[in-house]
């Protein structure tokens, strides 16, 4: 399903960011195989991504336009976090630089409520599997308000790096 492949396990680049945050300097190899790690999965994230666009929702006779905007924000969200991950933790490992936990707690929290935004709209969609416990309080615009915050400190050109990733 798209919305799994836009979900940020706990194994991968949101684990270095754990370490990072909680005060931990990881080894350059370490380092190393998380970037591999999460730019090897942009293949994938990219094709999710694009049967989430508007245009191609919007074709979709049995969805409504609040799941499309819901749906549409949820892509949204992934390529912001993606490129703001990448910006962060492209730096790891020099000497001259170190991590920003500040930064780094912000995208945990962002990731965070990314995921609990997609376990919930999982729920909905996907009524054949067995219900989980839904958070309360957990809603998209925290996900996406934290998110915005991070992409306004980082960069006034969304657009571009969107046109990046997808030439890399």
């Amino acid at each position: 399903m798209i919305l799994r492949t836009l979900y940020f396990g706990p194994d991968g680049i949101l684990s270095l960011l754990k370490e990072v945050a909680e005060g931990n300097r990881p080894t350059d190899e370490r380092i190393r195989q998380a970037l591999i790690d999460f730019n090897d999965q942009q293949w994938k994230i990219e094709g999710a991504i694009e049967g989430l666009e508007f245009g191609t929702l919007e074709k979709e006779l049995g969805i409504n336009l609040n799941s499309i905007m819901v749906l549409t924000s949820l892509r949204e969200g992934k390529i912001d976090l993606r490129w703001a991950i990448q910006e962060e933790v492209k730096s790891y490992g020099q000497p001259e630089k170190s991590p920003n936990r500040t930064n780094v707690r912000k995208l945990i929290s962002a990731i965070e409520n990314l995921n609990a935004a997609i376990e919930q709209v999982e729920a909905v969609i996907n009524r054949r599997a067995p219900p989980g416990p839904l958070q309360k309080g957990v809603s998209l615009k925290s996900a996406r308000k934290t998110t915005l915050r991070k992409k306004a400190t980082v960069s006034k050109a969304p657009n571009k790096r969107v046109k990046k990733a997808k030439a890399e």
